[in-house]
This record gives C-alpha cells, sequence and structure tokens, in this order.
C-alpha cells in the first residue's frame, strides 16, 4: 500500500535559522521496541503478514508447519527473489518497503519480514536470486537489538527459479498452536496454499450473498466463532459490534451477530500497526453501516425467492427458521412467507411445524435418548392423522424441523415386535440418531414414496422389514430367569440416590429382596394418597421399623413407569399406601373397641410415662402418686395383652400424625393433656412453679408433696 510520508522529516524552527532532521541512532532496538508485544496473537501474525508478502508477488505459494522431523514454520514463493543487497535493505530495515508505491498491495509500513520476532529471536531468510541462494540469519543479540547476518551463498542449478522463504524455528509444544492458527490466517486466501500437513480449511456456506458480501448464520466452530469480518485483499479483520451498533437490538447488532463478511478496497478503512483490528473513526463506521444498510435491503427483497429455490419443502422449512429471527430483526415488515409443494398440496404458508396432507395414517418418532433404554411404547411416540372431518387438520399430519440426525424408515401395518426390533437395530447402528417411522399398507406404500420426495426430497426411502432383524433371543434352559426390575433407593439422607438416566439405575432382584415401593417421577410421588413428600415417607418407613410392623431389613424403592408393574404384581413388594392401610385393617380387625380403648390408653399413659418422668418422680413415696398408678397401668396392660398388636397399635397412632390425608380411626385420640391435667389438679400449686430441669425447681416441688400428703397443708 502507497505509504504518504514526507521522507525529510525535517524540523523547522520558528526562526527557521536552524533545520535538523530525526534520525534512529540503533535501528536494532527500535524494532525490537515496535514488535514486543505488538501482537495479541503472535503466531496468527506470523502466517498473515508472512503470508500476505508471499502472494503478492506468487499467488501459489507454499506453507510448511512444524513437524518432528522439521521443527519450523515456513513460507516459500517462487515469486521475484530479493538480491544481497534488497535483502539487508527490507529485512534489517524499519520503514523501507517493496509496496511503499502500490496500492493494490497490503502493508508498506516495512515491519511484515520482522514479525517473526514476536514468536522467536532467531529465524532465517533463504532469498533465491538470479542463479545464487542467499541464506541469512536475524536473531536478537545480548542487548535484545534486532541484527541480521548474512551466512552463506551458494550457486544454484540454472533450472532453479528465483523466490524468497522465511523460516521459524517453533518449539514442539506449539505445534499444534501453529497448525490451528494456519486456516485461521489465510481463510480468504484464494487459491489456497499448498502444506506439508493436511490442513482442515474453512469453507463458508453463506445463506445469503453478493458480489461483495456473504452472510452466514451464527456459526460457532473452533476457532473461528461468530464474528462479523471486513476482508481488504485476502486478509481480514474482525467488525466490533459496539462500535457500528446505535442500540443494543438495532438492525446493525443482529446482522453482526452472525458471520458477515465484507469485502472492501484495500485501504478503505484505516489500520493500526499490528493490523489485528479496524480504527474506527466517523468514516470508518458510516461506511459499514452503508455496507450493512444495503445487503439488509437486498436480503428482505431476495428472502421469498430464496425461499422458493429450495428443492423440498423440509429444505424450505429449515431456511425459514434457519432465517426467520434475523428478517424479523432487521426489519422485515412481512411476517408471511410461502412455498409451493406441487400440484396436489399447493402453495403452503411456512412456519417451523406444519399440517399437511399426507397418505400415511400415522408416524412415529423416537428421540435417540430412548436406545439406552429395555423397553418402549409405540404409541408414546406416534401422532395419528385426525379423522374429524371438521378439523381444519382433517386427513394431514405434522411436517417439523428436526434439528437432530435422523434415520426414516417406512413400516406396514401389522409389523410384529416393532419396539424389540426398533431398540436392538437403532443402539447396535444408530445410537446417535432419531428413528422416523412412516405407517403406511400395501395401498398406499407408493404413494407415501412419492409424498416423501415431494417433501423430503428422499428418493429411496427403506422399508422396517427390509433393514431391521427380527431378532431371536437365545435363553439357556440350565439358567433360571432372574426377574429384575430398575428402582431408586431412599437413602438415610431423605433423598433419592442420583441417576441421570433410569436405565443406569441398579437393578433389583425382585425374587430375593423385599421392599416398600412408592411411583416415583421426576424425584416425586404421584400415585400415594398419605405420602407427597420423601422426608414424609422418610418418617413413615422409621415409625414402621421402629413398631415392629415390618422387618429390619425393609427397604423403600422408587421405581417408574412399567418399572413399577413389576413390584406391584410381585409378593415381596407393598405400595407405601398398601403397607399404611393393612396396619390399620390388622389392628382394626384383631382388637374389639373396649381392648382399642384400653391399647389407647395405655398408649397414652407410656407417652406420658416417657415425657414426664421427671416430675412424676416427685411423687413416688405416695402409695396412691401417679407415678405408681402409671407405672402398675403398664406393666399390667404388657401381661395381658399381645404385644405385636400393641406395637402394631403404637405405630397406627404414630403413623396417624404423619401421613397427609387423615385415615378415619377416631380411637386414636390422645388424652395425654386431660391425664396431666389430673396430676396438676391433684397438686394445684404447681402450676405457680416452673419445672423445667431445674434442680431448684425440682426440690421445691418435692418439698411442696411431701408438706401436702403428711401435713395436709393446702
Amino acid at each position: 500500500m502507497k505509504v504518504l510520508l514526507d521522507n525529510s522529516n525535517e524540523v523547522d524552527s520558528a526562526n527557521l535559522l536552524e533545520k535538523q532532521s530525526f534520525r534512529i541512532d540503533d535501528g536494532g532496538k527500535l524494532i525490537a521496541l515496535i514488535l514486543n508485544k505488538a501482537y495479541q496473537d503472535p503466531y496468527l501474525a506470523v502466517w498473515r503478514e508472512l503470508a500476505q508478502n508471499a502472494s503478492d508477488v506468487d499467488p501459489n505459494f507454499r506453507v510448511h508447519c512444524p513437524t518432528d522431523i522439521e521443527p519450523w514454520m515456513s513460507i516459500i514463493d517462487d515469486g521475484i527473489g530479493l538480491s544481497k543487497e534488497d535483502v539487508i535493505t527490507y529485512a534489517a530495515g524499519i520503514g523501507s518497503s517493496t509496496k511503499d508505491h502500490n496500492n493494490d498491495a497490503v502493508g508498506g509500513m516495512g515491519i511484515g519480514m520482522k514479525v517473526p520476532f514476536t514468536v522467536t529471536d532467531q529465524y532465517t531468510l533463504i532469498s533465491r536470486w538470479n542463479g545464487t541462494e542467499y541464506s541469512f540469519s536475524a536473531f536478537k543479540d545480548e542487548d535484545d537489538s534486532a541484527q541480521l547476518v548474512l551466512l552463506s551463498e551458494r550457486l544454484l542449478d540454472t533450472s532453479v527459479c528465483n523466490g524468497f522463504e522465511i523460516r521459524v524455528p517453533v518449539e514442539s509444544k506449539d505445534f499444534t498452536l501453529v497448525h490451528e492458527k494456519l486456516p485461521q490466517a489465510l481463510m480468504f486466501f484464494n487459491p489456497k496454499p499448498e502444506c506439508n500437513v493436511p490442513v482442515d480449511w474453512d469453507e463458508f456456506d453463506y445463506s445469503f450473498s453478493g458480489d461483495t458480501w456473504g452472510l452466514e448464520m451464527n456459526k460457532d466452530s473452533g476457532y473461528n466463532k461468530t464474528t462479523a469480518k471486513i476482508i481488504m485483499g485476502n486478509l481480514w479483520y474482525p467488525i466490533d459490534s459496539n462500535q457500528i451498533q446505535e442500540s443494543y437490538s438495532d438492525s446493525y447488532s443482529s446482522m453482526l451477530n452472525n458471520e458477515l463478511h465484507i469485502h472492501l478496497p484495500i485501504g478503505s478503512i484505516p489500520l493500526p500497526l499490528s493490523r489485528e483490528a479496524l480504527i474506527y473513526n466517523e468514516k470508518s463506521i458510516q461506511l459499514i453501516r452503508s455496507c450493512i444498510d444495503e445487503i439488509i435491503e437486498i436480503m428482505v427483497q431476495d428472502f421469498q425467492e430464496l425461499l422458493d429455490e429450495q428443492p423440498t419443502l423440509y429444505d424450505a422449512i429449515k431456511k425459514y427458521s434457519e432465517l426467520k429471527n434475523l428478517m424479523r430483526s432487521i426489519g422485515s415488515d412481512n411476517s408471511e412467507y410461502y412455498y409451493t409443494v406441487d400440484n396436489t398440496i399447493g402453495r403452503v404458508e411456512l412456519n417451523t411445524q406444519l399440517m399437511i396432507d399426507c397418505p400415511a395414517d400415522k408416524v412415529t418418532t423416537i428421540p435417540r435418548y430412548r436406545w439406552r433404554y429395555k423397553s418402549i411404547i409405540i404409541k408414546d411416540y406416534t401422532e395419528i392423522k385426525t379423522t374429524n372431518n371438521t378439523s381444519i387438520y382433517y386427513n394431514k399430519l405434522k411436517v417439523g424441523l428436526n434439528t437432530n440426525e435422523e434415520l426414516t424408515l417406512i413400516i406396514k401395518e401389522g409389523t410384529k415386535k416393532v419396539p424389540s426390533r426398533c431398540l436392538k437395530y437403532m443402539d447396535d447402528n444408530y445410537s446417535n440418531y432419531d428413528l422416523k417411522l412412516w405407517w403406511c399398507t400395501d395401498d398406499t406404500e407408493q404413494e407415501l414414496r412419492d409424498w416423501l420426495l415431494d417433501i423430503y426430497g428422499y428418493t429411496d426411502v427403506d422399508l422396517f422389514d427390509d433393514v431391521v432383524p427380527d431378532y431371536k433371543i437365545q435363553r439357556s434352559a440350565s439358567v433360571s430367569t432372574r426377574k429384575l426390575a430398575k428402582a431408586l433407593i431412599l437413602s438415610d439422607r431423605l433423598v433419592w440416590e442420583e441417576y441421570m438416566w433410569w436405565n443406569d439405575c441398579p437393578d433389583v432382584d425382585l425374587n430375593t429382596t423385599r421392599g416398600i415401593w412408592v411411583d416415583v417421577r421426576s424425584r416425586s410421588f404421584d400415585s400415594s394418597k398419605y405420602v407427597h413428600k420423601s422426608e414424609g415417607l422418610y418418617k413413615i418407613h422409621q415409625a414402621l421399623l421402629r413398631w415392629e410392623v415390618i422387618p429390619k431389613d425393609t427397604r423403600v424403592y422408587g421405581a417408574p413407569g412399567s418399572h413399577k408393574n413389576l413390584m406391584k404384581d410381585h409378593p415381596n413388594f407393598m405400595h407405601i399406601d398398601e403397607a399404611i392401610e393393612l396396619i390399620f385393617k390388622t389392628v382394626d380387625e384383631g382388637t374389639s373397641m373396649l381392648d382399642k380403648a384400653k391399647y389407647n390408653y395405655l398408649s397414652i399413659c407410656n407417652e406420658l410415662y416417657s415425657k414426664e418422668r421427671k416430675l412424676l418422680e416427685l411423687d413416688i413415696d405416695i402409695e396412691m402418686s401417679y407415678y405408681n398408678v402409671i407405672k402398675k397401668r403398664i406393666d399390667q396392660y404388657y401381661k395381658l395383652y399381645n404385644k405385636d398388636i400393641f406395637m402394631s397399635f403404637q405405630g397406627c397412632r404414630e403413623i396417624q400424625s404423619l401421613v397427609s390425608n387423615k385415615l378415619h380411626y377416631s380411637y386414636y385420640e390422645s388424652k395425654e393433656e386431660e391425664l396431666t391435667s389430673k396430676f396438676f389438679h391433684r397438686y394445684p400449686l404447681l402450676n405457680l412453679i416452673d419445672t423445667r430441669d431445674s434442680n431448684e425447681m425440682v426440690k421445691h416441688v418435692e418439698e411442696y408433696i411431701k408438706l401436702k400428703e403428711y401435713c395436709n397443708v393446702s
């Protein structure tokens, strides 16, 4: 690029008596100073600057990436080469450039050949010029000053063409980084250079494009994250949307959030020394905005035409879905877009989901995560064509956008073992694919194939029975089949054990395990009448264990879907509601009303005895004391009544207080307060004394009781 500078660099004194030119006393130090930390991405800068220099003289230049045997990166061209004197002039000098008087070339600042100093302290320059090869070493001395020295000079065969090469040594730890930066730096070079190793060059798939621009929708792939770019020559520069947008959500912001590429003539926008970004001033901002305005105008005009150009309806839906939000954000007033399928279906208004006429009576779409499971219910994933002729969707099925990879098959009505065959076949061959099954009869198969060709562009869809085997499961007669169920286990921390998928849950052998189960979906209870939280379930379980209603090793299991039926039908397992109701039913049927009343009174005495024992013990010396009366009654009831029934009765009373919906057993009413009030009625002055765990108060109460009993003091 032509550089317009006054070469004299003169300073004129105010009285014009003296003139003094600026000078550089130590050019090597200046070069090191300029290049030190000048680039945010040094390896990207080396590839970019050296490749641009080479392409100016030879569009078919070559590149070399570092390998274990040849650990350097280099750019090789077969251009005009440089004489020994020119190498010294341009490689060792700053400000001197072969492009000083060329406005069609990028650069002109005279620093391109020095950029390798940003990644290394030494590199090699090789020039082939008129039959002689000159090798130079550029390096930094002990004072960090850049130096250039001639290493060798040798004659070449006359068949060797002129050219130039710069070799930059690379440490082994940076090999991968250098490889990754190559396609990023040279993504807009055309043609792409040859390389000694394979290079994954980026190819753009523009949704909209013109002679000098292209738009690719949101792209996020490795180094090339969604970034709008200005391209001048072969080099690209990121556009800072904060500098261009007028508001956070205006049309400029919407466009620049995508991979928008705008090609401008070299020199259209000023660049800093590093050329890694753009310089934003009033003129450059206005230029970028005007380019975006022109692009938006073209896009709005051409969007419907772009949809009409799509080969199938499904492709039109994909394109519409891809661009609809952008079109709205840039101010497109038209929210309705159409696509013509054929004479039968006609012109349809586009959306991400469409209901259209279809020869199939139903379609099944099974998501890929289901292949992890051991069973599947086909009807849960099947959409059936409506037969209501008054509905606007009569005889129609949904055509929708699926972002996942999908296997499409035609299946005949009456096909056998569809669930098990799907699971086995997809898990073995297409575990990362969704499965779509279009159902038909012998009479409608060809019509369905023609329809799939028109709508999706499918030229040859396989028949389910032709590709999916009827797997035969071989069972050994000598091995007994275990009955297993997937289940969660309620831990002592009142939470279910965590698993990502139900299929990852442990297998419970129903024949060797026993327990209580609850229907669990999304880690909550759906089917229980009495329990709705893990904490309540845990407390009820502990009560059943404590009162010896269930065996000590009984655990609580949670199971969803079909697995719950395995536990429900097995004699070793009982639903939590059944367990609760069975306990009450057992006690209700095994005792008379009088026994229930006695058990209830005994339970109340037990509670009073355990809670107020310290207070009651103050009355221990009195023959008819409350302590003695209650103790005798408890001992008597334990001797007279069935302990197992009484333990179940105690469990019922506790569970009655825990369940969310109260069971209708009215005889479990606590009379503890009534008994306590009788005790304090015996000693009325105790109502005025605080007896909570205070030794001093207990002493006063004891003295009071003795006074009342022995001295008859009221």
